[in-house]
């Protein structure tokens, strides 16, 4: 029998590892990117003042553009810098239209309606020059993880969305990009609507799935979603994904694929039956999952509360190791996903690396540095981490002066309620603690290059990651990998899929403040020889569960059942 290293292995995510990016002609590029010239130099106003005035500048010139990673060296093409936003111009959803729209609210009023640039041209896409360029979104560590054992897998192929709705582009460009992507990066884009894309990704995933499985119950209209229009895309556009699959797995197929293993890795928490039971279409989605040979989950709670609630909604019988539905099995494994220790180790030792080292240094000579990026989504627990930083500020006073927080907040599409009350945080602490020359807070709402983040991660006494759930949060190993000369503390909270193996890390609960004030104090006053102790443990952690032990666990087991 043929190994499964061998045979044709498909990879089916929502965003594929490659995706395009337009050459519009200049006349139809200016109505995309162009600044209006009646704002171009906004006299200044309690309304308009600089700050908020070269926001919306920069937002309108980025209109038509997604953000993207930087380029790729030639000698590491499969290492993906999420940190680094580079702008690509494609068609927009309506959704992400109306995102861009209530960003620019109420600043857009300054433009005079007819001056505004156009959002609504996606026809100028249909036959424009394009290029395959790298994708900073999707689940850059799983991608990661399957090109470091890349030579095991020689038949190795992709399934998955560019990102984007093609329904503006011509045939022709499809069927062009259809073939370059299966020549070059043995890719098949599937090729979907606006409003298939808008209802599966923006709306149900994002405002159903997500929320349900990070422990939020929303009670709002949006919850509405879950029935319905966008549970009816999202089950398309899986569709889409299944043919999609059929029709490439081996050349000139044109039947389903009974015999072929199928492996599901969910890199998200599975929430508690309790939490799990609110979704609606919930007997669906188990049954659907239960067709898998094996599922991955990323620590043994979630897969416990996964087998819990089969055995609870379906009324199976479970084991430790899987489930029996009918007449077929289903194996449910441990599989916490890591990071590249070796290629990480080549992008912390660049020039341009060692140059932001230098200038953070220079910027804050004789301060200790605690260190933190998120996305701004509620998720992620950063108003808290505000919160206790105040706390700690006020409970231990002799580090007023002589501690900064430098909190970079990367973009979300529902962020603007949350943003505010961020920034009130921010500006009382600030204003509370702040002198003539020191700020307590630094807040940067803003994409950060890969050179600058592994800076920051380097010359940091602490780095504060408090998610309020998590599936595994890789900011913490690539800390760590960071610290290799320093060896300074992590605080990490308990929340987190890393939590369980990281138990020498400064474990807290991110809902008390006290106790994260306080953490952050231990971290700040720990001796180097604990610091040493503690970081030679998180060090081991990470080189067991590498990227490349991830992947070839995964294929093991699937080539067992195989």
């Amino acid at each position: 029998m043929t190994p499964i290293t061998e045979k044709r292995v498909v990879v089916a995510t929502f965003f594929l590892p490659y995706t395009v990016d337009f050459e519009l002609q200049e006349k139809k590029k200016r109505a995309f990117t162009n600044t209006p010239s009646t704002i171009s130099k906004p006299s200044s106003s309690p309304a308009t003042n600089t700050e908020d005035t070269h926001l919306v500048t920069n937002l309108i010139q980025s209109l038509a553009k997604h953000q993207q990673k930087e380029e790729l060296s030639e000698k590491e093409e499969t290492l993906f810098d999420f940190t680094k936003p580079q702008e690509l111009i494609q068609p927009r959803s309506k959704q992400q239209r109306q995102q861009e729209i209530r960003k620019l609210t109420p600043l857009l009023s300054v433009i005079p309606s007819s001056r505004r640039p156009s959002i609504d041209s996606a026809h100028v896409f249909a036959d424009a020059p394009w290029s395959a360029k790298p994708c900073s979104a999707g689940n850059i560590g799983l991608n990661n993880a399957l090109f470091s054992i890349q030579e095991r897998l020689p038949n190795l192929a992709w399934v998955g969305t560019l990102g984007m709705p093609t329904d503006p582009l011509s045939e022709k460009t499809r069927d062009e990009i259809h073939a370059t992507f299966k020549e070059k990066y043995n890719s098949y884009p599937v090729m979907t609507s606006e409003a298939i894309l808008d209802g599966h990704y923006n709306q149900y995933c994002k405002q159903v799935l997500w929320p349900y499985f990070h422990y939020v119950v929303r009670d709002d209209p949006k919850n509405m979603m879950s029935q319905g229009g966008p549970y009816n895309a999202y089950k398309s556009l899986n569709q889409q994904f299944a043919d999609t699959i059929v029709e490439n797995y081996q050349e000139g197929d044109i039947k389903k694929i009974p015999n072929a293993i199928i492996g599901f890795f969910l890199h998200i928490p599975f929430p508690s039956s309790e939490l799990f039971r609110c979704i609606p279409p919930r007997k669906e989605i188990l049954e659907a999952m239960l067709q898998s040979d094996v599922i991955g989950f990323q620590t043994y709670s979630f897969a416990r509360h996964f087998l819990q609630t089969c055995a609870r909604i379906l009324s199976v019988e479970t084991t430790p190791s899987g489930i029996q539905l009918d007449s077929h099995y289903c194996s449910v494994g441990i599989h916490p996903i890591g990071i590249d220790i070796t290629s990480l180790n080549k992008k912390i030792s660049d020039p341009t690396v060692t140059q932001w080292v230098t200038k953070l240094k220079e910027k804050y000579p004789d301060k200790k540095l605690i260190v933190a990026r998120d996305k701004l989504d509620y998720i992620k627990g950063v108003r808290q981490k505000l919160l206790a930083f105040e706390q700690f500020l006020i409970r231990h006073p002799e580090w007023r002066g002589e501690v900064v927080l430098i909190q970079i907040a990367l973009s979300t599409s529902e962020h603007n309620e949350l943003r505010a009350h961020i920034s009130d945080v921010v500006s009382r602490v600030n204003s509370k603690f702040s002198n003539i020359s020191y700020q307590p807070i630094v807040f940067l709402h803003q994409d950060i290059s890969f050179a600058q983040y592994l800076a920051l991660l380097t010359c940091a006494d602490a780095c504060l990651l408090t998610p309020l759930r998590d599936g595994m949060n890789l900011t913490s190993h690539e800390y760590i990998v960071c610290q290799r000369e320093t060896h300074n503390p992590l605080i990490l909270s308990e929340f987190t899929g890393t939590y369980g193996s990281f138990g020498a890390s400064v474990r807290v609960n991110p809902w008390d403040y006290r106790q994260v004030g306080d953490a952050i104090h231990e971290a700040l006053s720990m001796s180097s020889e604990e610091k040493t102790d503690r970081w030679n443990e998180l060090y081991k952690c990470i080189e067991t569960n590498s990227a490349q032990h991830f992947a070839s666990n995964m294929i093991t087991r699937l080539s067992k059942i195989y």
